[in-house]
């Protein structure tokens, strides 16, 4: 018996530095007599998105891992681990047409990149 399984690669988290407010612990009496929390301004890294072309290799690596452990635990043994490409481009153009030509120009061609989408990992059952 064949089995595949497809791993998912994750996307790497994109971080940029912010100015955050954070709570110091103390409190400070308001106007109308109630406590208010004391805060201060820190520049932290703080999570903005995630990256829409590098993979996180360490997750993927620790990914493949635990099914590879699995499938043997299964009693499969695997013959293959293969990477699934994906890609993206752009392009932009513009059309121009008067009473007496049309033209078109454009720029931004061959922008692309691929990016590992994830791994197929291909096994078998183990004959005893």
């Amino acid at each position: 018996m064949i089995k595949s399984i497809f791993i998912r690669a994750k996307f790497l988290p994109e971080y940029e530095h912010k100015t955050v407010e954070e709570p110091t612990g103390e409190t400070r009496r308001g106007f109308f007599g109630g406590e208010k929390p004391v805060t201060r301004k820190v520049k932290k890294l703080v999570m903005t998105g995630q990256s829409n072309c590098r993979i996180d290799g360490a997750t993927l690596a620790a990914d493949i891992e635990v099914a590879a452990r699995k499938l043997l635990e299964d009693g499969f043994e695997i013959m293959a681990i293969t990477p699934v490409l994906s890609g993206a481009y752009d392009y932009k153009t513009n059309h121009e047409t008067s009473e007496w030509f049309h033209y078109a120009w454009g720029w931004g061609y061959g922008y692309g990149y691929s990016y590992t989408e994830g791994v197929v990992i291909t096994a078998r059952a183990r004959r005893n």
